[in-house]
């Protein structure tokens, strides 16, 4: 009797071993969307064969049979179809249906011939960065970063110096407790807060320039605006010498002179002296010349020529009163 339940236990001890399969495939699957399962070997149903794919071991989700029928599990009539060559396409799957799918022939000696470990995420949400100031000089920045997504948070400090980015200290990845990871991840003077899974990722993005005006930006700025000053500068001296060295015409010069012209007799009148308004006029008295020899003034300068009349602008001397009284 006890040799017959010690046979009996090898045989079933055999039969498990060989259902084991030698692989299983790791299979990440989005909340709500489908996976198709697929057949390693060929399968060639024989009488009293029979082929199944099974979750966790436990349910077998569709069965088919060596005269070609098949029958599928109440809970997976409108979730699971087997196509001709015995690969399973399972449908909207969710949080529960995440475990093993094993594909097996029975017959004389059972066989695995393929194996699944699905695990079903949902899309990650969208991750929050905020960088602070720890200290901010013209030559040194220093921050603090902030990376957080639902329960989970991590904190990292960085420093920037004359476009050179580095992370100094602190914690710059985590796993979430819904099998995530949370990563603060530095490129190119960028830093960025990452949220993914094996189904989706997001991420937020911010450029340390922005918290850290450093003396090789203000350097930079003088550079471009000192030269960009001296040519405007020169542009306009250039401009005012060129105008002042411009001809601008003939120029005509006004005198405020009066000549006194004499008569034909070459004696020189006397003049009384203009009054105090008018001091600044200077009076000559020259002979008229000869009307042979005089030339038309062809320039016409603004000259003022008193004719003085003899006897219209002098009185007789006084001897002469004396005579005719």
């Amino acid at each position: 009797m006890f040799s017959i339940m010690l046979l009996f236990c090898t045989s079933l001890l055999s039969s498990y071993k060989a259902k084991e399969c030698s692989t299983t495939t790791p299979l990440f699957v989005m909340l709500g969307t489908d996976a198709h399962l697929e057949v390693t070997e060929p399968v060639h149903l024989v009488q009293h064969s029979q082929f199944r794919w099974t979750f966790n071991n436990s349910v077998n989700i569709v069965r088919v049979f060596s005269d070609n029928t098949n029958r599928t599990h109440d809970n997976y009539k409108n979730r699971a179809t087997i196509s001709g060559d015995y690969s399973l396409l399972l449908k909207n799957l969710q949080q529960v249906d995440k475990g093993y799918y094993t594909a097996v022939f029975l017959s004389d000696v059972d066989k695995c011939l393929a194996e699944y470990s699905i695990t079903v995420e949902d899309l990650v949400s969208a991750p929050e960065l905020t960088v602070e100031s720890v200290s901010n000089n013209s030559d040194l920045c220093v921050l603090t970063v902030n990376c957080s997504a639902q329960d989970s948070h991590i904190q990292s400090t960085l420093r920037y110096d004359a476009n050179n980015c580095s992370l100094l200290e602190g914690e710059t990845s985590k796993v979430t407790a819904d099998g995530a990871s949370l990563q603060i991840k530095l490129v190119n003077c960028s830093v960025s807060c990452n949220h993914r899974n094996h189904v989706s990722e997001l991420k937020a993005v911010k450029k340390i320039q922005h918290f850290c005006p450093t003396k090789s930006a203000s350097n930079k700025t003088t550079q471009v605006v000192i030269p960009v000053t001296v040519i405007g500068i020169c542009l306009v001296l250039s401009i005012g010498l060129f105008l002042k060295r411009r001809p601008t015409g003939r120029t005509q010069t006004c005198e405020n002179t009066i000549y006194d012209t004499l008569q034909n007799n070459n004696s020189v009148q006397t003049v009384a002296p203009n009054p105090p308004s008018f001091s600044s006029t200077t009076i000559y008295a020259h002979p008229e010349p000869d009307q042979s020899t005089r030339t038309p003034n062809i320039d016409s300068v603004e000259t003022l020529y008193a004719r003085i009349d003899q006897s219209a602008k002098t009185k007789p001397p006084s001897s002469h009163h004396g005579q005719h009284n």
